[in-house]
């Protein structure tokens, strides 16, 4: 405890209140606004890109702390601007009524911020840049015989002078936070910056696909796009051609979204690859975040993260970007609107039946309308040529082993087999034909390993199905169906079964009887760790009921109550206990199928949603074309 004396000095010390000097202000203020190197660059983008630039070039040198360096082909400035451009709140963005603050003209400035329609509009990137760093900006006008230059180095503005430069603006930015030591012993290393940097010029790319964006580390190229569609762009700057991705554009009212949603096979540890934009700005934005998580849940494990580029356009009076001095965030009027509308637009996109929204092809794109294909043979972990050797072995067990031996009975007989497949499928052409029909995964010929079922396209393409994968997906939306419905079907058993599975989980069970009730399972109290079982969800026929209840039991045991303060908690848990179930209710790997049940396995993926892809994200199918069996074969 401070002696009297000292703490009454104290006192009087902070009860003085004085205006803190400029500099001092623009250092604080400068903290918020220019955090990293990547914030830099993307403040003095935006200002590019507010100024009509159609062609942005971008250097750094070492993350950019030594060196951040964009160039712009847009309006420019006069001489008489640059002063303005490097002092506070300064701005050409937001037009005023008037220059004097009035009484009658205070609601004309909340509807300005209610408009915003530009990147830029608080008039504190280049101040609270040019306070921290050396900044030199170099200006010229269209109509103007030579440029101008504004020096300013910790704050200090210096007189500005004549330049040489091309039509545009160029800004440069050396030795960052020299004037903040502390800040730049906090930044991380120089790849983490880079790497910052690069994702944060593939985010400002997004927003205007006309325009042309260069980025140069160390004096070498690393980004380049050129002007481009909209769709294009987002390809290029998540990594992957354009029809590798699911297109999604609709509208409700004033909402409307533009989005390019990757397979979900195709995902990733983090975030990263997740671009969201609002009204043409980069934002990082929860609402958004959790819209695009929700309608990937039922299709992507746990923990991993969608590939996607999500473009929402609402009326400007409708969000608020005046939240953060980065801009990065922002706050919607009506948050449960814009949340439900993408969930909903974003889960249909999602939710085609397989064979009309994803292929997955060995080495290349298959080429399929209306759909989209991905996959190569790296992301099954398969050597082509070792496919293409179990594929003949599977489809001729002598292959390999091939004699001009005569041949003997058990040959003859396999070839007159042959031959009545062979008939067997031109019959069902005929009449797939006939029906008028189209089946994207074609008519079944055999099944290979007792696992995958092998069919031919109506192209022509050998189409492989993961049949357990498949039936999984199945019986995870019929389950989901029935539950949305009120209650999965019950099936009572003719003999009660017994489960002796322990005091923890039989209580865990017990406890939650009644919802386990409505996913199908009749149970009660049977005496200390046991379970007597009356009742099984009907589409799970009759497996074994012991270790799905354990499973069941296990996922329970992570989530305390089932009220609606646990609301989310539950509808995520509730999701896994319908993938726990699916998966014991499924056909299994090994389990030989005839060629009816084959034949209905891929009537029902083809109509059924999110069928490409089991509830782990793992494809169900793959297709086979001409060019990557001719690919194959050398040809």
């Amino acid at each position: 405890m401070l002696p009297q004396t000292e703490a009454l000095n104290e006192a009087d010390h902070f009860s003085s209140i004085h205006r803190l000097p400029d500099h001092l202000v623009n250092l604080i203020a400068a903290g918020e606004v220019v955090e990293r190197p990547s914030g830099v660059v993307k403040e003095l983008v935006e200002n590019a890109l507010d100024a009509g630039a159609s062609t942005i070039e971008i250097e750094t040198k070492s993350g950019g702390k030594d060196l951040i360096e964009v160039v712009d082909d847009g309006r420019g400035m006069s001489p008489e601007e640059l002063p303005f451009a490097v002092q506070r709140h300064c701005t050409s963005k937001l037009q005023l009524i008037s220059s004097t603050v009035q009484s009658s003209v205070e609601e004309d400035f909340s509807t300005i911020l209610e408009d915003i329609r530009t990147l830029g509009f608080r008039g504190e990137a280049l101040p609270s840049i040019a306070a921290t760093a050396r900044l030199s900006l170099t200006s010229r006008l269209a109509d103007s015989e030579e440029a101008w230059c504004q020096e300013v180095e910790g704050g200090e503005i210096f007189p500005v002078k004549p330049a040489a430069g091309a039509k545009g603006t160029k800004v440069r930015v050396s030795d960052l936070f020299f004037a903040t030591p502390a800040r730049r012993k906090f930044l991380k290393s120089i790849r983490v910056e880079d790497s910052r940097i690069e994702n944060m010029v593939r985010r400002l790319a997004l927003c205007a696909p006309e325009v042309s964006f260069r980025l140069k580390r160390d004096n070498r190229e690393v980004l380049y796009f050129p002007a481009q569609p909209a769709k294009d762009r987002a390809a290029a700057v998540m990594g992957a051609p354009v029809n590798l991705f699911i297109p999604c554009q609709a509208n409700r009212g004033q909402l409307s979204v533009t989005a390019w949603l990757g397979s979900p096979s195709q995902t990733r540890s983090t975030g990263y690859s997740q671009f969201f934009l609002v009204n043409g700005r980069t934002v990082t934005d929860k609402v958004l975040q959790m819209a695009l998580r929700v309608a990937y849940r039922p299709l992507i494990e746990r923990g991993r993260f969608p590939v996607a580029t999500v473009h929402l356009h609402l009326p400007f009076e409708e969000v608020d970007v005046n939240v953060h001095p980065t801009k990065n965030e922002l706050r919607f009027r009506d948050e449960v609107k814009v949340r439900g509308f993408l969930i909903h637009v974003l889960s249909e996109a999602l939710s085609g039946g397989a064979g009309e929204t994803t292929s997955f092809a060995f080495g290349k794109t298959a080429v399929k309308a209306p759909s989209f294909s991905v996959g190569s043979a790296g992301n099954f972990g398969q050597d082509k040529n070792a496919l293409n050797q179990r594929l003949m072995s599977a489809l001729s067990p002598d292959f390999g082993q091939a004699s001009f031996a005569p041949a003997s009975q058990a040959n003859v007989r396999k070839f007159t087999e042959t031959q009545a497949l062979a008939a067997r499928v031109l019959e069902e052409a005929k009449f797939s034909e006939a029906d008028g029909k189209t089946y994207p995964l074609g008519q079944p010929i055999t099944q290979i390993f007792e696992t995958y079922i092998l069919s031919r396209a109506e192209n022509g393409a050998l189409i492989l199905v993961d049949q357990h994968a498949a039936h999984e997906r199945l019986t995870i939306e019929y389950l989901r169906e029935q539950f949305l419905e009120g209650g999965i079907r019950s099936q009572t058993l003719l003999m009660p079964e017994i489960l002796e599975i322990g005091d923890l989980l039989a209580k865990t069970l017990l406890e939650k009887s009644a919802e386990l009730e409505k996913l199908g399972f009749l149970i009660e109290d049977f005496g200390t760790g046991s379970l007597m079982v009356r009742g099984t969800p009907s589409l799970l026929g009759t497996g074994e009921v012991e270790p799905l209840l354990r499973d069941i039991a296990e996922e329970l045991a992570f989530l305390d109550d089932f009220p609606a303060k646990k609301a989310k908690a539950l509808e995520e848990k509730i999701e896994d206990i319908l993938a726990t179930m699916a998966c014991h209710g499924s056909i299994r790997a090994g389990r030989r199928l005839n060629h009816e049940e084959m034949s209905q396995l891929l009537r029902d993926m083809e109509t059924h949603p999110r069928a490409g892809n089991c509830p782990h994200g793992r494809p169900t199918w793959i297709s086979l074309g001409k060019e990557e069996l001719e690919k194959m074969f050398g040809r």
